[in-house]
């Protein structure tokens, strides 16, 4: 499994973080991958992987709503730490900088 299996970040389309009444996209419940978090500017401030994407989004946006505006998602069917790992560092290394928003 290489990461040339697997779309780079550019590729994929932004979607709003949030719909017009403020609910996160529903097709993300239970969804195992790898996202982007981009300000109102679309620019990066977080790369992460989640177990249940949706439930993830729910915390992130608690932390820092300011910097929630885009999502770039990539799902998994059969995924694994090591692959959901491997895209995060290609990510990061497409976007050519750490993102600022570390969640710790």
């Amino acid at each position: 499994m290489t990461v040339s299996e697997f779309p780079s970040l550019a590729s994929l389309p932004f979607l709003p973080y949030i719909d017009a009444e403020g609910v996160l996209p529903d097709s993300l419940q239970g969804q195992v991958g790898v996202f982007g978090i981009f300000d109102q500017s679309q620019t990066l401030q977080f790369i992460g992987y989640s177990r249940d994407i949706f439930l993830t989004l729910q915390q992130l946006l608690v932390r820092r709503p300011h910097a929630c505006y885009w999502l770039k998602v990539q799902t998994s069917d059969r995924p694994n730490r090591t692959m959901l790992e491997t895209i995060r560092e290609a990510w990061m290394a497409e976007n050519g900088s750490v993102p600022p928003w570390k969640w710790h």
